[in-house]
């Protein structure tokens, strides 16, 4: 196991805004910001393109995690840290070797993390056990370095205090032919502290779902009490097909489980979250068959309401006119995407 080299975190912010941090922050506490996904912070007062400058805006510090981080850094405002007594402004970092860490956003002096917790030995990136595809095309899993371990961006419920993400790990299981157990399992930390408060939460246990074909990319997404995860594949070694799991806010009970297609069209969208309008959570699939008659929606936009119940029902989707139906990733399949703005004016 690599447990090196370490990743540098660098910490970017304007010098101005570390005097006026607590009357402008702003949580980031899911990937992109917020639930439309345009990442975009309207409540910006101090940074204009007038007073940006290289001598205005630049690295301030860096921290060293073990692992590299494949997620979005999120940002928590007024959290209050119980082994300094203190309430903080912080940073949450996630790495593939299944580290979490908390730091201090704005004290460029607290080289250590306020806390860190580790959920479990990362599944080393050369084992030949995730995907056979993996090796026979590419000569292994190359867009991931050293480990599969945590790769989504989580999501932080302040209310809730809680930091909810997924880990992928490999421990021994003499019961298991291999002598391993891989484990795909989601958790609530606790965002003051990073104990665990909820989980694990098993994935493995759903039928037909194939824990050495799967990779869980898709950033993590909420809505009313339920949380989102979604699921692609490593390189499309079969068998492998996409998957939204529901579980309960509270309880990290599994509510749902929703497959676009019978087989393939993975769930992963460059690691971007799903769009969340109203009631219902806009799910992009990958390659795959397309027959709505025997519900297949490969290389969809898929439009899927969430009932109080936290089933979700599809409503409607959008696929191209040729949709791509071989084993091959496309564009559309890949990407994320996010909710446009359309503004009316009279004249």
């Amino acid at each position: 196991m690599v447990n090196k080299p370490f990743l540098l975190l660098c910490i970017i912010l304007f010098t101005s805004l570390l005097v006026l941090q607590t009357q402008s922050a702003v949580d980031w506490l899911q990937i992109s910001l917020n639930n439309e996904r345009t990442q975009t912070n309207t409540k910006e007062t101090i940074l204009t393109t007038a007073n940006i400058s290289p001598q205005t805006f630049g690295k301030i510090f860096q921290r060293a995690t073990v692992g590299e981080s494949y997620a979005q850094t999120l940002y928590a405002t007024n959290i209050y840290i119980p082994k300094l007594g203190v309430t903080r402004n912080i940073i949450i970092v996630v790495t593939n070797m299944n580290n979490v860490y908390a730091f201090d956003a704005h004290d460029p002096n607290l080289n250590d993390p306020l806390w860190q917790v580790n959920l479990g030995a990362t599944v080393p990136i050369s084992d030949n056990q995730l995907g056979t595809h993996c090796i026979e095309t590419y000569g292994g899993y190359t867009d991931i370095q050293h480990g599969v371990g945590i790769l989504s961006t989580p999501y932080i419920d302040k209310q809730r205090g809680t930091i909810y993400l997924v880990a992928f790990s490999k421990t021994m299981d003499a019961s298991s032919p291999d002598g391993y157990y891989y484990a795909y399992n989601a958790y609530g930390l606790d965002i003051s502290t990073g104990a665990i408060k909820l989980g694990p939460a098993r994935m493995d246990n759903e039928p037909g779902f194939n824990t050495k074909r799967q990779l869980q990319r898709v950033g993590l997404s909420a809505l009313n009490n339920y949380l989102f995860i979604g699921f692609g594949s490593t390189c499309d070694s079969p068998t492998y097909r996409g998957y939204v799991f529901v579980y309960s806010l509270d309880t990290l009970e599994r509510r749902f489980v929703y497959k676009p297609c019978n087989d393939q069209c993975g769930v992963w969208q460059s690691g971007l979250g799903f769009v969340v309008l109203g009631d219902s959570i806009f799910v992009k699939s990958a390659n795959g068959p397309y027959d709505p008659n025997q519900n297949n929606y490969g290389t969809s936009l898929i439009k899927l309401k969430v009932e109080n119940n936290g089933h979700l029902t599809l409503q409607d989707w959008f696929a191209p006119t040729k949709p791509v139906m071989e084993p091959k990733e496309s564009g559309a399949g890949a990407i994320g995407f996010t909710k446009i703005y359309t503004l009316f004016y009279n004249h």
